[in-house]
């Protein structure tokens, strides 16, 4: 018989067991967040199982009752659980959202069935329960209204008019009759705008299926809700609260529904809202609250970007593609937030955060308003000039390269006026200010003119570094070649405008070449098959770049941008076929420092400048992993013994020998830049193989350093505290690696070290405590041994319990 009428006693019984698993029998332990995670996918998989037919139609009322009842109290359950820390937070969250999914699915599927009656016991007698406690207090419904929006967006046609209806329609008379300011009335604003946003997301998608709601399902909603929205917005007694809940609610409003479902009079009210948000953003006032300004801003930058995208558009037309609303965007908001925008009023960061709000949706905005703020940076270079204006103009560009998505990076490769600007800015085009003009005879500069050369290159530097966001991803190709070619132009610089140049393009080439992981080909280039290679080009470049860096007169800001910029080409893994591209420029740097005076700040550059091509090599790994071991052997050796051979060399003059150095302090520094240039090597990310290469190059040091001291302990001879370079060394070591995968008696032979380090006077003499590089690795030590507590307890000597209690 229950074959006959299609019911299998089975599947309900099944059903019925995992729901035990998520609502426990009377008197048992309630289950973990786990449990109920696995129970709602072992629902999912018996109900919608992958390699068969949906088993819905197989269940019968009772069972359906009880899922819900199942389902919709774990929901609830584990959304007010969702705020708690870590791992426990995490799975609250997933298993609220595996509920919703579920719930709308099972919706979805019943609402296909002949038999509607299995549809209502599951979703309409629920909502309409649900229904009663809106109407009571939409504040102690907010889980009810969440799942109910969710049911709006992925239910069905059938489940979306039938939650409008129960939910939405609620709201809205709760509202009208009760626009005061309470918690409630805040909290029907939110939901309202949940449920325009959620009956949005079942439009779309139905689009893109081909499915047509008509009648609109919003149609007999929108008027009710827009009056009672604008009367909240435009109620000048209601707390912020209520306002930017209704913000938000007309945010979603006009994105759902078109022109034909309003009235002139309530298309005019929501002109006059646009502008009210517009001018609280402008005309900000340092009593504003935050909260208000913020959903002005996202709730504008929304309705700019969707009204400009609509304007040229073929998609179905909402309220915004109104010519109301499309002539009050061009000719009065965008231009008063571009005007704010390069201002320094206080309303420059919200006008700049709605900009790139309205960037991230829209392509044809992003083109509009990056040329736009190019063509007035460009306009205020014209004069050689770099005022306050001109830099809020770079500023305002940078905010929305940073924070609007990839379109406005695109808009300023595409746009002529990005090399422009870059023109003006390069060849010491700028000037300080008009007194400036004096250096253009032939007299020596005088002190004040220096000045302002100086002056002048920094603010070249400050526009600089705004227009950097736009070198961060999405480079042409053909962008990426011009940078190249022209600083292949001006190696070695003859002039201080091939200098000024050189300020310019090697910044933003170090950003080219980190967007990419391996060079364009040929093919990839629109030019001719005659003209060099990107990679010839740059490997033909590097000579003239280390000559660049290691000249001591050049600018140091221009010095380390060259610098970075061999890091990056050399990173890359098509950059050469040769054995290892980094090699030739480590032996033109070790043929450098042997034919050199020593000098403390020379060597400070040299040995940064070695590690950074160290860390090239191996980010490349394969035939450049030698490279990086043999620099990484030296550094080592230098931070722990002060004395190391030069990498590739065998000649026992080849040594730096810090004991030749003439005050201590100089060369205890060299140990410690020594140490930190391994450790900036430990903190890549690169293969694991190279990773435990790097790391074993210095555990043998360790544990010399631990059998020394454990012999001088058994002599009874005090121990002596580590010297400065090993003990950075070992911290370096500590923080970069996982300790779970070190072997257990190095781990305690290093974390001795460590606390050995807590009595180094040369680290903890409070006459030093304001030595950077003390401070820097006093904080090491601390850093350190806090992962050692954290991480690996057990390997802690007792005696760091000892020093820590008579400390304090």
């Amino acid at each position: 018989n229950a074959i006959a009428h299609k019911r299998i006693p089975m599947i309900n019984l099944t059903v019925g067991l995992f729901l035990e698993q998520l609502i426990p029998m009377d008197g048992e332990e309630p289950p973990s967040t786990l449990d109920k995670l696995e129970g709602t996918e072992c629902l999912s998989n018996l109900l919608f199982p992958e390699n068969g037919s949906a088993t819905v139609e197989l269940l019968d009322v009772t069972t359906l009752k009880g899922l819900w009842n199942g389902i919709k109290r774990t929901h609830d359950e584990s959304s007010m659980q969702i705020s708690i820390a870590g791992s426990e937070g995490t799975n609250n969250k997933i298993l609220a959202d595996n509920c919703r999914t579920l719930v709308s699915r099972l919706a979805l599927a019943l609402e296909m069935l002949p038999d509607k009656s299995l549809w209502d016991a599951f979703i309409s007698e629920p909502l309409l329960k649900q229904k009663k406690q809106i109407d009571m207090s939409p504040s102690r419904s907010r889980l009810n209204i969440a799942y109910m929006a969710c049911l709006t967006a992925s239910g069905g046609p059938r489940t979306l008019r039938f939650c409008l209806g129960v939910g939405l329609e609620s709201l809205l008379d709760f509202l009208s009759e009760n626009l005061e300011d309470t918690e409630d009335a805040a909290a029907a604003t939110h939901g309202i705008g949940a449920f325009f946003s959620s009956c949005t997301v079942a439009i779309n998608r139905g689009r893109k299926e081909g499915v047509v709601f008509h009648p609109h399902p919003l149609e007999q909603y929108a008027t009710k809700a827009s009056k009672v929205l604008l009367d909240a917005v435009e109620h000048k007694e209601l707390s912020s609260a209520i306002k930017v809940g209704a913000t938000r609610a007309l945010e979603f409003l006009v994105l759902a529904v078109s022109e034909e479902h309003l009235e002139e009079e309530l298309l005019s009210r929501l002109c006059s809202f646009i502008e009210t948000l517009s001018e609280s953003i402008t005309q900000q006032s340092p009593g504003d609250e935050s909260d208000w300004i913020d959903a002005c801003s996202s709730t504008l930058g929304s309705m700019l970007g969707n009204a400009v995208d609509q304007e040229t558009s073929d998609a179905s037309k909402t309220v915004l593609a109104s010519p109301a609303i499309q002539e009050l965007v061009k000719e009065v908001i965008t231009p008063k937030l571009l005007e704010a925008a390069e201002s320094i009023s206080l309303g420059s960061g919200a006008s700049k955060k709605a900009i790139a709000m309205a960037c991230t949706l829209s392509e044809t905005y992003s083109s509009k308003t990056i040329t736009a703020l190019l063509e007035a940076l460009q306009k205020s270079l014209e004069g050689g000039i770099i005022d306050d204006s001109c830099i809020q103009c770079s500023d305002a560009l940078s905010y929305v390269l940073r924070n609007g998505g990839d379109y406005p990076s695109r808009a300023y490769h595409d746009s002529p006026a990005s090399s422009t600007v870059l023109n003006s800015l390069g060849g010491g085009r700028i000037r300080y200010s008009v007194n400036a003009e004096k250096m253009a005879n032939l007299s020596l500069p005088t002190e004040e003119s220096k000045g302002d050369a100086d002056a002048a290159r920094s603010k070249v530097q400050l526009v600089l570094s705004n227009l950097l966001p736009a070198y961060e991803n999405n480079v042409p190709v053909m962008t990426l070649v011009q940078l190249n070619r022209t600083v292949a132009d001006v190696l070695p610089p003859m002039s201080e405008a091939d200098k000024s140049t050189l300020s310019i393009t090697l910044p933003i080439l170090g950003s080219a070449l980190s967007s990419i992981d391996e060079f364009p080909t040929i093919d990839d280039v629109d030019m001719d098959t005659d003209q060099s290679s990107l990679q010839e080009v740059c490997i033909g470049m590097l000579p003239g770049l280390t000559e660049f860096v290691m000249t001591e007169d050049n600018d140091i800001e221009t010095r380390s941008s060259a610098a970075y910029c061999m890091h990056a080409m050399l990173s890359l893994g098509n950059l050469s076929m040769q054995e290892c591209p980094v090699k030739p420029v480590v032996d033109d740097l070790v043929k450098r420092f042997t034919s050199a005076k020593f000098d403390h700040d020379a060597s400070t550059d040299w040995l940064n400048f070695l590690s950074l091509m160290a860390s090239s090599a191996a980010r490349r790994g394969g035939s450049s992993s030698n490279t990086a071991g043999k620099i990484a052997q030296f550094l080592v050796e230098l931070a722990v013994k002060g004395k190391a051979q030069l990498p590739f060399t065998s000649d026992e003059e080849k040594q730096l020998d810090l004991s030749s150095v003439d005050y201590e302090k100089v060369a205890s520094k060299l140990r410690f830049v020594s140490a930190s240039a391994y450790g900036s090597m430990l903190a890549l990310d690169v293969k694991p193989l190279m990773k435990q290469r790097l790391t074993h190059t210095c555990l043998k040091y360790i544990k010399e350093a631990y059998e020394e001291e454990k012999s001088q302990a058994q002599a009874g001879n005090s121990i002596p505290p580590p010297n400065v370079g090993l003990m950075v060394l070992i911290c370096h070591l500590i923080c970069n690696v996982d300790l779970s995968k070190m072997d257990k008696m190095v781990l305690h032979q290093t974390a001795a070290i460590t606390v050995e380090g807590l009595s180094s006077s040369e680290l903890f003499d409070p006459s030093t405590a304001f030595d950077p590089k003390n401070t820097t690795s006093k904080n090491l030590v601390l850093v350190a041994i806090l992962k050692l507590l954290s991480v690996a307890p057990h390997s802690v000597p007792v005696s760091i319990y000892t020093y820590c209690s008579c400390k304090g």
